[in-house]
């Protein structure tokens, strides 16, 4: 089916952000999970401007509107997408990092000392994410404490 369209919100001249949808998901906010680009919705909705809406192309199908909206952010880097972005890959990139040094820190839990969070889960006969979940928020330098 062809019902998709692309479209981007414009600051101006700047493209802010690059969406797919069909229906009205272009103006809509509520399903906005990035608060500073609903804000910038809203106060444009509050000057009783909703020119900010513009549709790049429509009539495609649910592929090629995924295809374009992706060739499209990763060439504009609108500030307010976060997939397909050269910041949103740092970003990534940097919790993967973070994730196996966790894993890689030493757990104490009630049975004892543990290399890691995999292996004090194979201890518990839990769960990694468990054990994950279960550990302090402080930290200390060497180990976590569950």
């Amino acid at each position: 089916m062809t019902k998709f369209y692309v479209y981007a919100h414009m600051d101006e001249d700047e493209i802010v952000y690059i969406g797919l949808g069909r229906n009205d998901r272009a103006w809509v906010t509520g399903c906005r999970r990035n608060q500073e680009h609903k804000d910038f919705m809203n106060e444009r909705y509050a000057e009783g401007d909703a020119s900010f809406v513009v549709l790049l192309e429509q009539k495609l199908s649910e592929d090629d509107a995924k295809s374009l909206e992706k060739r499209l952010i990763q060439k504009e880097q609108p500030r307010y997408n976060r997939e397909y972005t050269e910041s949103h890959k740092q970003t990534m990139k940097e919790v993967s990092k973070k994730a196996v040094e966790a894993t890689q820190k030493a757990v104490v839990t009630p049975l004892g000392k543990f290399i890691s969070i995999t292996k004090a889960a194979e201890a518990h006969k839990a769960p990694q994410t468990t054990i994950s979940y279960r550990c302090r928020t402080e930290t200390f330098e060497d180990y976590y404490y569950v």
